[in-house]
């Protein structure tokens, strides 16, 4: 009986390291992972790593599209489309917590705000630097436009 192997972990990692142009110090830094970890993983083209969703975050995917051979998720049409859902599913939460604070108390606003503050704060590791300092601005300037609202 004909079985189809997933292709390993190692080979994908290679795959959008080649493709990105990213150098393993590179890939590394972006992903928190040791060099030696990374160029391991890529040789022994190892089929799972508790490292995956670092390295796939590096390059902008979900662990599921780095492993996924059915598609190059760094295609423009594929990243446009996801882009383009992802934007909704944003719009939609703005919208949603920009109506929960224009009609929240200012101690409930502070308090929901101060909780997401805590959120984006322990999940700094997720983030570039630059994007976890604008991630702060911006709850910061969604409780201005919250309070102007009022």
């Amino acid at each position: 009986m004909f079985s189809v192997q997933p292709m390993a972990l190692g080979s994908r990692i290679r795959y959008y390291r080649d493709k990105t142009g990213l150098t393993l110090d590179q890939l590394s830094e972006r992903s928190g992972v040791d060099v030696g970890t990374i160029s391991a993983l890529e040789v022994r083209d190892s089929q799972r790593s508790k490292y995956a969703p670092s390295i796939a975050r590096a390059f902008g995917l979900s662990v599921e599209q780095l492993v996924d051979e059915s598609r190059d998720w760094l295609e423009p049409a594929t990243a446009a489309a996801e882009a383009d859902e992802e934007s909704r599913a944003a719009a939609l939460k703005d919208l949603v917590l920009a109506d929960v604070l224009r009609h929240a108390s200012s101690e409930e606003r502070r308090r929901v705000l101060d909780d997401i503050r805590m959120v984006v704060v322990k999940g700094r590791a997720r983030f570039k630097a630059e994007e976890f300092h604008r991630t702060l601005d911006l709850i910061d300037k969604i409780d201005q436009d919250a309070e102007r609202h009022k």
